[in-house]
């Protein structure tokens, strides 16, 4: 079974190669996201790591209620990891290094990579179709740009997928 690595845990690879991390959520401009991010390892001999970031619920002062809620959260959060890193293997027959953090998603985001200088490169989808191509993508492509301790690559989430491999 895959391990997932929580909180401030960082992975440390045995042989040294980078990772290219992707956040992992339901969008079709995951699917994207994450297509290019496996065939880009495979070509470049390096790891998909893929972050998923739940959401801290609004204050509830229910103690066990508020505990169970968060057991489920992070029981449905590992097992759609689990499901998107056999995605990844189907790709690219590699398994896939995975992440998970609770609270805001830029913080979490920014705390991986900072806990994990095998992470090379930041790969996010962009929805070409709404009015922004998505929080993330914007954020990192402006103001948060400045925080990244590593590139940014946006995979618009038009592009069919022989294409994405092509691309690579």
């Amino acid at each position: 079974m895959t391990h997932i690595y929580y909180g401030s845990e960082n992975f440390q690879a045995q042989d040294n190669r980078p990772i290219y991390l992707v956040i992992a959520d339901e969008s079709e401009e995951f699917d994207s996201a994450l297509r290019y991010a496996a065939r880009s390892a495979r070509n470049a001999n390096a790891h998909v790591g893929i972050l998923y970031v739940i959401s801290e619920p609004g204050f509830l002062d229910w103690g066990t209620v508020e505990e169970k809620m968060r057991a489920e959260q992070r029981d449905e959060a590992e097992m759609f990891l689990r499901e998107v890193s056999a995605r990844v293997y189907d790709i690219d027959r590699q398994t896939a290094i995975l992440f998970l953090q609770e609270g805001d998603k830029v913080e979490a985001i920014l705390k991986v990579l900072q806990a994990n200088p095998a992470i090379k490169k930041l790969v996010l989808g962009g929805d070409v179709d709404a009015r922004s191509p998505g929080p993330l993508v914007k954020y990192f492509s402006g103001k948060g740009m400045r925080r990244l301790p590593v590139p940014l690559t946006i995979i618009p989430d038009h592009i069919p997928p022989e294409k994405i491999d092509s691309l690579v």
